[in-house]
């Protein structure tokens, strides 16, 4: 079953955790919704469960970002992409998808969608960022130099709001140690943070490995795409919380307090097998 602002155990903790969250209050303030999961079908279009004359997409960097209704995609339809592409894998039998127009129709994958638009403007990109690690070691308590770890900055645009990820590994093991998100502003100043520590070893789902040095892929915050949107004061990041029995994406931004906050939809891919 989908579920919505659902917190991760890895990510935040019960405490963050809210029946409804800020990114959903203010979704819901500005359009009257919530996004919702759909998915991209080569040759086809964004498949969605609502029906409407277009649609807003918030997908990985490259896909499309809007769609124009198109077509529908029967019960039989459905089926097909079920068994081919192991997508909308929770949609009930006898269920019709409508087909939105966005992109080449060669793009496959899922995205979060909504069908109005937070009332502004919305800017879209992952930027590489400039980053002092100093201030960074500093905040977090990690050391200078020593360390097998991965860093990086990353933005929608110049001279705006942008975060730092960060990820210090075991040097023998190699196994993930510790994880941060930092927000800074557009001078590089941190705004805020959260860190999960004591993460090595931890196991992130049922089947998976532990996250490693050899994969950058593993670990809690793998972005896929980052927004500006109105209503928001921080950059909201796009984020890949899939897991191999569930797939997943995740909206996190910060609130103005400093907290972070995540939104979450996933679906159980054991329906498409």
């Amino acid at each position: 079953m989908l579920s919505r602002a659902f917190c991760l155990s890895l990510l935040l903790s019960a405490a963050a955790c809210a029946d409804e969250g800020y990114i959903e209050k203010i979704f819901r303030a500005g359009t009257g919704e919530v996004p919702k999961l759909g998915w991209f079908v080569p040759d086809k279009g964004f498949a969605a469960k609502e029906d409407a004359a277009g649609i807003l997409i918030y997908a990985p960097l490259g896909l499309p970002v809007a769609g124009r209704k198109a077509s529908a995609l029967t019960a039989a339809g459905v089926k097909e992409i079920q068994r081919t592409y192991g997508e909308a894998c929770e949609v009930q039998e006898n269920t019709s998808l409508t087909v939105y127009a966005a992109g080449t129709g060669d793009e496959e994958g899922r995205a979060l969608y909504t069908r109005k638009a937070l009332p502004g403007e919305m800017h879209f990109g992952l930027l590489t960022m400039p980053l002092e690690l100093a201030p960074v070691n500093k905040l977090l308590g990690w050391p200078e130099r020593g360390t097998l770890r991965r860093d990086e900055a990353v933005g929608v645009r110049a001279n705006s709001a942008f975060y730092s990820f960060h990820r210090i590994y075991n040097a023998k093991t190699g196994l993930l140690s510790q994880e941060a998100v930092v927000l800074h502003d557009k001078e590089g100043k941190i705004l805020a943070h959260f860190v999960h520590r004591a993460v090595e070893g931890e196991v992130q789902c049922d089947d998976c490995g532990n996250a490693n040095y050899l994969d950058p892929r593993s670990g809690i915050y793998i972005p896929l795409n980052m927004f500006e949107l109105p209503g928001l004061p921080y950059p909201v990041v796009l984020l890949d919380t899939g897991t191999v029995t569930a797939a997943g994406l995740s909206m996190i931004t910060f609130t103005p307090e400093g907290k972070l906050d995540q939104f979450h939809l996933e679906e159980n891919v054991a329906g498409c097998k």
